[in-house]
């Protein structure tokens, strides 16, 4: 059995607003009798909004945490289109993984003719 576990990220924001917006994760990759099985896991936003007269803000957190965090609004239209947002957002994301997913099982299914 191997193990290969590689980190990296994805370079995605949620607005313009935003330097060097990062979804950072982890992908274990196990192959085992010419099998294989993946696991993408610990998904952490990293991004630092720009100045515009105030402070700029380092955010580094699990992407989860981010976006279930409690809004500063009681205004259930304004809850509503944030939270239609997140969710866009999200399904963005997970549409981007998906394609790093099939991009390893491709990869995956190629049979090397040569030593390296």
């Amino acid at each position: 059995m191997y193990i290969l576990i590689v980190k990296s990220y994805i370079e995605k924001g949620h607005n313009d607003a935003l330097i060097n917006p990062k979804k950072w994760f982890k992908l274990k990759i196990e192959t085992k009798d010419g099998r294989f099985r993946y696991s993408l896991y610990d998904v952490y936003y990293e991004f630092q909004t720009k100045d515009f007269g105030a402070d700029s803000v380092k955010v580094n957190e699990p992407f989860e945490d981010w976006v279930n965090r409690p809004l500063k609004t009681k205004s259930k239209r304004k809850i509503n289109k944030i939270q239609e947002f997140y969710n866009a957002y999200s399904n963005d994301l997970n549409n981007s993984f998906w394609d790093l997913i099939e991009s390893l099982i491709l990869s995956m299914q190629q049979v090397e003719t040569e030593e390296w």
